[in-house]
């Protein structure tokens, strides 16, 4: 049996009353309350036997428990694994009282769930699993890896609500659309999201999901005449034609010390003010927006950060982790920051922010200007 639900006003912000030891750890959109800090559950490179060795069910049990009600998956990572592990997860929080109401579960669609072991052919999986159920046409795929079809998307979100043992969705994004650009121009890329939003809004009329988004990867940070570029304004254009009362609310966008261009680079036209940096257009556009890769895969950690830096973070005590998950979701026009373990120690040892209150604006910018100053600061 499918757990029935899903967030609400009301329970999002009994379970943050819960928890509010530290003015700042909670933010409001959408009238949902979402802590600054989301759990993940992306692990690279999918085929490998080494991704199937741990599980994300303990450290997603320990997030809810101490404080973290937003949730990020795809059918994607890990070959629908995670997604299950999470669905496990969920299923015991509820068994110890735990409310659906109050949690912020997200998922995606657009990359293949495939299956491990890894298929001897995955040709032949899209083969038997996308084109022949009419599912997709070989002109909806993308490098044997993608598709854009509407009722491909559909499949993938009854399969992620299937690994996730739930009735609803709180947030289904389309993952990296941008994947696309090189294959389509960004008029027929544009004229395929119509398509897909339009899909999007009647699962919302069905009650499968409350709100969509779009989860990108370098789409809305890259220059306007790069190739993948994606315009945060052109899209929301579209979404507004298809109906005015559009449920895209969400994007995911990644932010970390290394990957700091949705606030420094103003690359985002919107309407006739000028260009913003894509956090900032995001919010003039009424999107509320997610940072992704926020610890970037622990790459940020080869080297100790600068005294400079630490100082600015203004904890001594803190380690270098923590302060590169303060920097991000202090970011003042973001939501909330995503990060994934599979270690619940480490997850715990992230918790500990939840004491701490974010950054001040001027405190943020004041940090912010030694990564443009001097990258070395980090």
């Amino acid at each position: 049996m499918r757990i029935k639900g899903c967030a609400t006003a009301e329970s999002t912000k009994a379970y943050a009353a819960h928890f509010a030891q530290v003015d700042g750890f909670y933010k409001i959109a959408q009238g949902l309350t979402f802590s600054s800090l989301g759990v993940g559950s992306f692990a690279p490179e999918a085929y490998k036997e080494e991704n199937y060795l741990y599980t994300f069910k303990e450290p997603i049990k320990e997030a809810v428990l101490n404080g973290i009600n937003h949730i990020d998956t795809a059918a994607s990572y890990r070959y629908n694994q995670s997604e299950r592990e999470i669905g496990e997860a969920l299923g015991e929080l509820l068994e110890m009282g735990t409310q659906r109401e109050s949690l912020i579960i997200a998922s995606k669609g657009g990359f293949f769930p495939l299956e491990y072991p890894f298929p001897n052919n995955p040709y032949t999986w899209i083969k038997e699993r996308v084109i022949k159920p009419n599912l997709a046409q070989e002109s909806d795929i993308f490098t044997d890896e993608y598709c854009l079809s509407p009722d491909y998307l559909r499949w993938s979100l009854e399969r992620s609500l299937e690994n996730l043992g739930l009735e609803k969705l709180d947030i289904f994004y389309l993952q990296n659309p941008e994947h696309a650009l090189g294959h389509l121009t960004k008029k027929e890329l544009l004229s395929r999201l119509e398509k897909v939003f339009c899909a999007m809004e009647s699962w919302v009329s069905e009650g499968l999901v409350s709100y969509f988004g779009i989860a990108s990867w370098n789409g809305f940070l890259n220059d306007p005449t790069h190739l993948e570029y994606l315009s945060l304004q052109e899209i929301v254009n579209m979404a507004q034609k298809i109906t005015n009362d559009s449920h895209l609310k969400f994007v995911q966008i990644p932010y970390n010390l290394a990957k700091i261009q949705g606030v420094g680079y103003a690359n985002q036209a919107v309407g006739k003010e000028g260009y913003y940096p894509a956090f900032i257009a995001a919010q003039k556009l009424g999107l509320h927006s997610i940072t992704s890769s926020s610890l970037l895969r622990l790459h940020l950690f080869k080297r100790p950060f600068s005294e400079e830096f630490r100082a600015l973070c203004g904890k001594e005590a803190m380690s270098d982790l923590q302060r590169a998950l303060q920097f991000s979701r202090s970011n003042p026009y973001a939501l909330s920051a995503l990060f994934s373990t599979k270690n619940a120690d480490h997850l715990l040892h992230n918790m500990e922010l939840k004491m701490i209150k974010p950054l001040s604006k001027e405190a943020y910018f004041k940090l912010f200007s030694t990564l443009g100053r001097d990258r070395d600061a980090v």
